[in-house]
């Protein structure tokens, strides 16, 4: 009897460090799954920290670490709605302040032109009349890309309603003005933001050609170099005092 219980404890020690070691080997198993879990949130946290919000993180378990995983998501989810919300404001925005700047520049503008319209065509100048409304039409088209929100345009169209500009300020500073161009073809077709070019042509027209007697010429020089895309406004006009030099 006394053998044969030895033997039964020796086998009842063989089964329970069996167990054990299955229990061990069981618990390592479970604890490497989890931490492969959380490393996989790990990781994607890291991707959102980098600026990379598409990111979705799949994981169908019922247990804490689901949560955090489905309150990821969420919250990446959350983020990409802000940030094109965002965009969409912005976008909004921009579009506010191009129309009241047309808004502010244009109903003078128009009235100006179609009162010159109208004593052109007292005097019969009727050629006249329609070269101007023409030029209207055109300039007022342009307008409208802003309402559809094309804030750019080609090169090649800005210097066309330049020229469109350019007549009618003929008619209403009874005046002779020719714009000319110094840009090459293949420059032709770059993508510049709308009425980046008018204010200056505006500007050369007001302070440095109405003021002077007889015509006048504006020059437009446009290039690309390595810091970009490069503009210069020339014109004969009157010209600067030393002292606004100073302040230029």
């Amino acid at each position: 009897f006394n053998r044969l219980f030895r033997n039964y404890n020796m086998l009842l020690r063989i089964i329970i460090l069996a167990l054990a070691a299955v229990f061990i080997l069981l618990f390592i198993i479970l604890l490497k799954q989890i931490f492969k879990r959380l490393w996989r949130l790990s990781e994607k946290m890291v991707v959102v920290q980098q600026g990379n919000y598409q990111v979705v993180l799949e994981d169908d378990r019922e247990d804490e670490i689901s949560q955090l995983t489905h309150s990821f998501n969420v919250m990446t989810e959350q983020i990409r709605k802000n940030i094109e919300q965002i965009r969409t404001q912005e976008e909004q925005a921009k579009l506010l302040q191009y129309n009241l700047m047309v808004s502010a520049i244009n109903p003078h503008f128009i009235y100006n032109t179609l009162n010159t319209s109208t004593h052109l065509a007292e005097f019969g100048r009727i050629s006249e009349v329609v070269e101007v409304n023409d030029a209207l039409i055109n300039f007022l088209r342009d307008n409208l890309k802003l309402k559809s929100s094309q804030f750019y345009d080609r090169l090649e169209n800005e210097l066309d309603v330049l020229r469109q500009y350019i007549i009618i300020q003929n008619y209403l500073c009874d005046n002779t003005i020719t714009l000319q161009n110094h840009v090459s073809e293949k420059d032709l077709a770059l993508s510049i933001p709308k009425f980046l070019l008018q204010p200056l042509v505006e500007n050369a027209l007001y302070h440095g050609i109405k003021n002077k007697r007889g015509g006048g010429c504006i020059l437009i020089r446009g290039y690309e170099d390595r810091s970009g895309l490069v503009f210069e406004i020339e014109d004969n006009g009157i010209g600067m005092s030393p002292e606004f030099q100073k302040i230029m």
